[in-house]
């Protein structure tokens, strides 16, 4: 059992530990092909390593080139520049059509939601985004201002 703890949990059970940097590109283009209809949200949890699903909630601005989410923040709105200016290097990865109910006309604008996530954090990083959240489930607490 003591070496068990001392390898880390990962080799006892059998699993082993998460490379991120060894990604086979056609496997990976293959999946999403495969998984295109499932939505963006499940074919990413398809085709990379995502966590167990976990329950999170906080600030979800989105809009024209925008996709921010301010995990933590309640009913606490953070200052204007740091919602509105800042990138959080998190984004919720979120089906179109469930988009296009919260905000149908994004054009040029954005939006400030407080939400609550049921959803699934990437292990790896993803592109500029360190560890987007694929979302399972999005509760729209209040739509707090759109700019």
């Amino acid at each position: 059992m003591l070496i068990c703890l001392t390898l880390g949990v990962g080799a006892c059970d059998g699993e082993q530990p998460l490379d991120c940097t060894k990604v086979d590109l056609a496997s990976l283009h293959r999946c999403f092909e495969e998984n295109r209809d499932k939505g963006e949200a499940a074919s990413s949890v398809a085709c990379l390593p995502f966590s167990k699903p976990l329950l999170t909630s906080g600030i979800w601005v989105v809009g024209f080139e925008k996709n921010d989410f301010l995990e933590g923040w309640g009913a606490r709105v953070p200052p204007a520049d740091v919602m509105w200016n800042e990138s959080t290097g998190a984004e919720l990865i979120v089906n179109e059509n469930i988009l296009k109910k919260l905000a149908p006309n994004l054009g040029p604008q954005t939006y400030a939601f407080q939400v609550e996530v049921l959803g699934r954090r990437a292990m790896c990083p993803a592109g500029l985004n360190p560890y987007p959240i694929a979302v399972e489930k999005l509760t729209v607490k209040r739509r707090i201002a759109v700019r």
